[in-house]
């Protein structure tokens, strides 16, 4: 009798064994719906994202590590990430796979924190580089392992295309105060030093390494207030082929002997202009995307001294005009956002109305960053605080009915669309609105709502950067709103 107890019992522990091993079978799912999306293999209804249920399923090797909010756009398919402990940056591609880390791959160079914004606004998608080292400032100090001096530049394979070194060339040119290199040339310099003094040569190659312009040391600048490097260098590239390059021969902040030159990088021209010029073109200041169209550069002042237009020639040679606007922006296209004669508009540079705005106006607040694409992004807050936005073209249509935001800050208190809380790119408009992302067209067709805030890039070869809520790092999502990447 006690032995078939001890069977039994064996048997239904046995049974119970095989049976939690078996998969069990998974109810059916319901069909998905057209106004459904999917998020991490979940079905998120009505175009509403929850970007922080789970982690992406396409992560291939970046789930390993969590992305640095500085990472940077795609470009030719790829992609600057770093993972996790904010010193492992790495190359993925769009699927999410890792290609190379830039240590691994160029042993004894890294990317310098600040061209990580560079790389975020240049088009070229190329690896700028510096060698790892100390570097010695004008005042004597040391950084240790801060050596910011660009020497190398690859592509997105991982592929070395320039090396300036050999050409006799100390570095590549950047500006700490616009943070971009153009995407169409790099511009280079040479420091040499003798019991004379300090010479200081610039040119500019492409980014095959050919000369454009051969180093010259004639109307050479140079930025002699820099905080790392001794006669640093200062570019400002204003489209068009017209570069504006600093120089200050004195260490103190009053202006005096301040005063740069263009260099028309077609014809290998220089042309001095004053400080005084600088300052009235708005070069490095509040307008620092003023840029060359048409074959001339535009500035606007505007207050009761100076209500003065300015456009400069590539050869540097100044005219001024007299107007009645204010509030104005900055000039882009040939055209500045402004109110005349009490309507809001955009106005030429004879500061004459293009595109009148005065539909919009009644007693609200207008404002516009300008064309930086072929429409203009207008922003209006109504008398009682409400906050909208539309698209206007460069014919003076209004592309959508304006819709009604929220904006992170007055788009007027802003140098920049960005800080705003608006994304403008790749035909889709990203902005943050009460504790959300929204997407729209550029019909104002709603493409989705991410239940996140902070937007990190815009939309750059399908993809935009998005920052989470939840642990501050960042992931990609795509176009239908998917976070995708990280």
């Amino acid at each position: 009798m006690y032995a078939k107890k001890t069977l039994l019992v064996l048997f239904l522990c046995l049974t119970l064994f095989l049976g939690a091993c078996v998969p069990r079978a998974e109810p059916p799912r319901p069909p998905e719906t057209e106004s459904s999306t999917t998020q991490g293999g979940e079905s998120v209804s009505d175009g509403v994202i929850d970007a922080n249920a789970t982690e992406s399923p396409l992560s291939n090797g970046v789930q390993e590590g969590r992305i640095a909010p500085h990472s940077s756009p795609f470009a030719n398919g790829r992609a600057i990430v770093e993972l996790g402990d904010y010193n492992s940056p790495w190359v993925i591609d769009t699927n999410g796979e890792k290609l190379f880390s830039i240590c691994e791959r160029f042993p004894g160079y890294r990317i310098p924190h600040w061209t990580m914004a560079i790389t975020r606004t240049t088009t070229s998608g190329h690896l700028f580089l510096s060698r790892e080292g100390n570097v010695r400032t004008r005042m004597g100090a040391v950084h240790v392992g801060f050596d910011e001096i660009i020497t190398r530049i690859a592509d997105r394979n991982g592929n070395i295309i320039v090396d300036v070194e050999p050409m006799g060339i100390t570095g590549i040119m950047h500006s700490r105060l616009s943070s971009q290199i153009s995407s169409d040339y790099l511009f280079v310099y040479s420091i040499t030093e003798d019991f004379t003094g300090v010479i200081l040569q610039i040119g500019v190659i492409d980014f095959d390494g050919n000369w454009v312009v051969p180093l010259s040391d004639s109307n050479s600048v140079s930025e002699a207030r820099g905080h790392f490097l001794p006669f640093e260098p200062v570019v400002a590239y204003l489209g068009d082929g017209i570069a504006y390059i600093y120089r200050s021969d004195t260490n103190n902040r009053t202006g005096a002997g301040i005063y740069g030159a263009l260099l028309n990088i077609r014809s290998g021209t220089w042309h001095e202009v004053s400080h005084h010029t600088r300052i009235e073109m708005g070069i490095f200041g509040r307008h620092r995307d003023n840029r060359f169209y048409n074959g001339v550069m535009n500035s606007i002042n505007t207050g009761s001294w100076n209500n003065v237009i300015y456009t400069m020639t590539n050869t540097g040679e100044m005219s001024s005009i007299n107007h009645s606007l204010d509030r104005a922006g900055a000039f882009s296209n040939g055209v500045v956002f402004a109110r005349g004669e009490g309507n809001w508009g955009f106005f030429n540079a004879n500061g004459e109305r293009v595109i009148d705005l005065g539909g919009l106006a009644g007693d609200s607040e207008i404002y516009s960053f300008g064309f930086h694409s072929e429409n203009a992004l207008v922003f209006i807050t109504n008398a009682l605080g409400t906050d909208f936005f539309t698209l206007f073209d460069m014919q003076g249509n209004m592309l959508f009915e304006p819709i009604e935001t929220d904006f992170r800050t007055s788009p007027r208190s802003n140098p920049t669309l960005e800080l705003s809380g608006f994304y403008y790119s790749d035909g889709i408009i990203l902005h943050e609105s009460n504790g959300s992302i929204y997407a729209h067209d550029e019909s104002g067709r709603q493409l989705f709502v991410i239940n996140d805030v902070g937007i990190l890039h815009g939309f750059s070869e399908g993809f935009a950067l998005i920052r989470c809520t939840v642990n501050h790092y960042g992931y990609y999502i795509d176009k239908a709103g998917i976070r995708v990447i990280g």
